[in-house]
Protein backbone atom coordinates (compact mmCIF):
# COMPACT_ATOMS: atom_id res chain seq x y z
CA UNK A 1 0.00 0.00 0.00
CA UNK A 2 2.92 2.37 0.63
CA UNK A 3 4.47 1.89 -2.71
CA UNK A 4 0.74 2.86 -4.17
CA UNK A 5 0.53 6.15 -2.36
CA UNK A 6 4.63 6.69 -3.70
CA UNK A 7 3.79 6.04 -6.92
CA UNK A 8 0.97 8.19 -6.84
CA UNK A 9 2.82 11.10 -5.33
CA UNK A 10 6.00 10.88 -7.71
CA UNK A 11 2.82 10.78 -10.61
CA UNK A 12 1.21 14.23 -9.23
CA UNK A 13 4.36 15.42 -10.19
CA UNK A 14 4.57 18.61 -7.56
CA UNK A 15 6.32 17.36 -4.88
CA UNK A 16 9.81 16.69 -4.24
CA UNK A 17 11.25 13.57 -2.52
CA UNK A 18 11.33 14.86 1.00
CA UNK A 19 7.42 15.98 0.68
CA UNK A 20 6.47 12.41 -0.28
CA UNK A 21 8.37 10.80 2.62
CA UNK A 22 6.87 13.18 5.03
CA UNK A 23 3.30 13.02 3.21
CA UNK A 24 2.94 9.35 3.00
CA UNK A 25 5.76 8.07 5.85
CA UNK A 26 4.45 10.44 8.64
CA UNK A 27 0.64 11.91 7.60
CA UNK A 28 -0.39 8.45 5.90
CA UNK A 29 1.56 5.42 7.63
CA UNK A 30 2.22 7.54 10.83
CA UNK A 31 6.11 6.54 10.55
CA UNK A 32 5.56 2.78 11.01
CA UNK A 33 7.79 2.10 7.88
CA UNK A 34 11.44 3.23 8.43
CA UNK A 35 12.51 7.06 6.90
CA UNK A 36 15.41 5.41 5.70
CA UNK A 37 12.99 3.11 3.49
CA UNK A 38 10.63 5.38 2.60
CA UNK A 39 13.64 7.30 1.21
CA UNK A 40 14.56 4.61 -0.95
CA UNK A 41 11.21 3.51 -2.18
CA UNK A 42 10.51 7.51 -3.10
CA UNK A 43 14.18 8.05 -4.58
CA UNK A 44 13.42 4.16 -6.94
CA UNK A 45 10.06 5.43 -8.22
CA UNK A 46 11.29 8.93 -8.89
CA UNK A 47 14.12 6.86 -10.83
CA UNK A 48 11.53 4.75 -12.75
CA UNK A 49 9.57 7.96 -13.69
CA UNK A 50 12.39 9.70 -14.94
CA UNK A 51 13.13 7.03 -17.37
CA UNK A 52 9.40 6.20 -18.34
CA UNK A 53 9.51 10.17 -19.32
CA UNK A 54 11.75 9.63 -21.80
CA UNK A 55 8.90 7.90 -24.43
CA UNK A 56 6.34 10.65 -23.65
CA UNK A 57 5.24 12.75 -26.33
CA UNK A 58 7.10 16.15 -25.98
CA UNK A 59 4.09 17.62 -25.33
CA UNK A 60 1.89 16.46 -22.51
CA UNK A 61 -1.73 16.74 -21.72
CA UNK A 62 -0.08 18.25 -18.36
CA UNK A 63 1.73 20.74 -20.85
CA UNK A 64 -1.44 21.79 -22.33
CA UNK A 65 -3.50 21.67 -18.97
CA UNK A 66 -0.51 24.53 -18.01
CA UNK A 67 -0.41 26.16 -20.64
CA UNK A 68 -4.28 26.88 -20.47
CA UNK A 69 -4.43 27.91 -16.92
CA UNK A 70 -1.71 30.64 -17.75
CA UNK A 71 -3.73 31.57 -20.08
CA UNK A 72 -6.60 32.40 -17.69
CA UNK A 73 -4.18 33.74 -15.06
CA UNK A 74 -3.46 36.41 -17.81
CA UNK A 75 -7.02 37.26 -18.53
CA UNK A 76 -8.04 37.43 -14.52
CA UNK A 77 -9.12 33.63 -13.89
CA UNK A 78 -7.36 32.55 -10.69
CA UNK A 79 -6.26 28.83 -11.97
CA UNK A 80 -4.68 26.75 -9.29
CA UNK A 81 -2.91 23.37 -9.64
CA UNK A 82 -2.96 20.76 -6.76
CA UNK A 83 -5.45 23.51 -4.67
CA UNK A 84 -6.00 21.19 -1.72
CA UNK A 85 -7.35 17.88 -0.86
CA UNK A 86 -10.79 18.87 -0.42
CA UNK A 87 -12.75 20.82 -2.28
CA UNK A 88 -13.49 22.93 0.85
CA UNK A 89 -9.62 23.29 1.11
CA UNK A 90 -9.15 24.65 -2.81
CA UNK A 91 -11.74 27.24 -1.60
CA UNK A 92 -9.79 28.34 1.24
CA UNK A 93 -6.78 28.25 -0.79
CA UNK A 94 -8.47 30.29 -3.69
CA UNK A 95 -9.66 32.95 -1.63
CA UNK A 96 -6.25 33.38 0.07
CA UNK A 97 -4.52 33.95 -3.37
CA UNK A 98 -7.46 36.16 -4.60
CA UNK A 99 -6.67 38.36 -1.36
CA UNK A 100 -2.69 38.00 -1.13
CA UNK A 101 -3.53 39.66 -4.90
CA UNK A 102 -5.20 42.66 -3.35
CA UNK A 103 -9.27 40.98 -3.46
CA UNK A 104 -11.67 43.09 -5.11
CA UNK A 105 -8.58 45.37 -6.31
CA UNK A 106 -7.21 42.77 -7.79
CA UNK A 107 -8.26 42.61 -11.85
CA UNK A 108 -9.24 38.71 -10.72
CA UNK A 109 -12.76 37.98 -11.45
CA UNK A 110 -13.00 34.36 -11.36
CA UNK A 111 -11.18 31.05 -10.34
CA UNK A 112 -11.12 27.62 -11.54
CA UNK A 113 -9.00 24.50 -9.47
CA UNK A 114 -8.58 20.91 -9.00
CA UNK A 115 -7.22 19.10 -5.95
CA UNK A 116 -5.54 15.68 -5.10
CA UNK A 117 -9.11 13.96 -5.56
CA UNK A 118 -9.04 15.53 -9.15
CA UNK A 119 -5.68 14.17 -9.60
CA UNK A 120 -6.49 10.78 -8.52
CA UNK A 121 -9.71 10.38 -10.59
CA UNK A 122 -7.47 11.41 -13.78
CA UNK A 123 -4.94 8.67 -13.25
CA UNK A 124 -7.34 5.94 -13.07
CA UNK A 125 -10.06 7.06 -15.46
CA UNK A 126 -8.57 9.53 -17.55
CA UNK A 127 -10.57 12.10 -16.87
CA UNK A 128 -9.67 15.59 -14.53
CA UNK A 129 -12.43 17.54 -13.18
CA UNK A 130 -11.85 21.20 -12.66
CA UNK A 131 -14.50 23.45 -10.45
CA UNK A 132 -14.88 27.42 -11.29
CA UNK A 133 -16.59 30.04 -10.35
CA UNK A 134 -17.19 33.77 -10.24
CA UNK A 135 -15.45 35.45 -7.90
CA UNK A 136 -18.56 37.37 -6.58
CA UNK A 137 -20.36 34.20 -7.30
CA UNK A 138 -23.70 33.96 -9.04
CA UNK A 139 -24.98 31.55 -11.58
CA UNK A 140 -24.48 34.13 -14.34
CA UNK A 141 -21.24 35.13 -13.96
CA UNK A 142 -20.12 31.90 -13.10
CA UNK A 143 -21.01 30.33 -16.71
CA UNK A 144 -19.06 32.83 -18.57
CA UNK A 145 -16.49 32.12 -16.38
CA UNK A 146 -17.26 28.28 -17.18
CA UNK A 147 -17.16 28.79 -20.79
CA UNK A 148 -13.87 30.88 -20.70
CA UNK A 149 -12.27 28.33 -19.13
CA UNK A 150 -13.76 25.54 -21.49
CA UNK A 151 -12.51 27.79 -24.53
CA UNK A 152 -9.03 28.10 -22.73
CA UNK A 153 -8.93 24.13 -22.28
CA UNK A 154 -10.02 24.04 -26.17
CA UNK A 155 -7.61 26.14 -27.37
CA UNK A 156 -4.95 24.53 -26.05
CA UNK A 157 -6.25 20.64 -27.36
CA UNK A 158 -7.47 19.33 -24.35
CA UNK A 159 -11.12 17.84 -25.12
CA UNK A 160 -13.96 18.94 -22.63
CA UNK A 161 -17.21 18.03 -21.74
CA UNK A 162 -19.39 19.97 -19.80
CA UNK A 163 -23.12 20.68 -18.97
CA UNK A 164 -22.79 24.31 -18.95
CA UNK A 165 -24.15 24.30 -15.52
CA UNK A 166 -22.08 26.13 -13.29
CA UNK A 167 -23.69 23.46 -10.71
CA UNK A 168 -21.36 20.72 -12.62
CA UNK A 169 -17.30 20.61 -13.25
CA UNK A 170 -15.79 20.75 -16.82
CA UNK A 171 -13.97 17.39 -17.27
CA UNK A 172 -10.81 18.05 -19.37
CA UNK A 173 -11.59 14.14 -21.28
CA UNK A 174 -9.38 11.65 -22.29
CA UNK A 175 -6.76 13.32 -20.11
CA UNK A 176 -3.74 11.59 -19.35
CA UNK A 177 -1.77 12.34 -16.57
CA UNK A 178 1.83 12.68 -17.14
CA UNK A 179 3.37 15.54 -15.18
CA UNK A 180 7.21 15.52 -16.01
CA UNK A 181 8.54 15.82 -12.48
CA UNK A 182 10.44 19.35 -11.72
CA UNK A 183 12.10 18.07 -8.64
CA UNK A 184 15.02 14.32 -8.14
Amino acid sequence: MALEYIARYVRYGFYRPDEIEQIVGEDLFSNKIPRKRFRELVKAEGARQREEQKSWPAVTDCDRLDRAFATLEASGILALHNAGYTPSECIAEMSEQYYAAGGAQSAIVGYCFYHRQDMDHALEYHKLGLAFGDINGGDGPAVKIGNRVRSALEADGLRVAWTGSSERKIDVIDFRWLRRRKTA
